[in-house]
């Protein structure tokens, strides 16, 4: 499965994030995976995705779209994002959302939709070791992800359908 990679700036170098930044995010990330069916399909992403995502097919790999980068609550934006499809084209495997600008913790992720469903702690100690909470919500998953050696700030957001297992 094809998985964006982690973009964000080093937590250090973020300014945090205010509340109003932190509801974005979270309101942001409830809004991509609200039209999702239990399948989801593209069709059904279609009034979320910006105009100018390009589906791009690479040898080896599913189908995926590119997404350019949006602003959430400046300084806070999607930096660049991914929708992987099945082979046909149609079906929604996932969708990964880089996360830069401002630095939402988990604290801040905690408040607004409480403990997490599933907790994946880092697999190593190498700053790309992300620290996952993943949240059910109806047919889909919604995960936050937090690399580094603190795992402090939110770099990207996953969604995927509620039959996936969660990142």
């Amino acid at each position: 499965m094809l998985a964006a990679p982690c973009r964000a700036a080093t937590p250090a170098a973020l300014p945090m994030a205010d509340e109003v930044q932190a509801d974005r995010l979270v309101e942001m990330s409830r809004r991509w995976a609200a039209p999702w069916p239990r399948t989801p399909r593209l069709a059904d992403l279609h009034a979320t995705l910006p105009a100018s995502a390009a589906v791009i097919e690479a040898r080896g790999a599913p189908p995926h779209l590119t997404l350019p980068a949006m602003p959430i609550s400046l300084p806070l934006r999607v930096t660049a994002g991914v929708v992987t499809l099945y082979p046909d084209r149609q079906r929604v495997q996932s969708v990964h959302l880089d996360i830069s600008g401002a630095c939402v913790t988990r604290q801040q992720i905690n408040q607004r939709l409480g403990r997490p469903d599933r907790v994946l702690p880092p697999s190593g100690h190498a700053p790309e070791q992300a620290l996952t909470l993943s949240y059910a919500e109806a047919d889909r998953w919604i995960s936050y992800l937090f690399p580094g050696v603190d795992h402090r700030c939110v770099s990207q957001v996953v969604l995927r359908p509620a039959e996936a297992i969660a990142p």
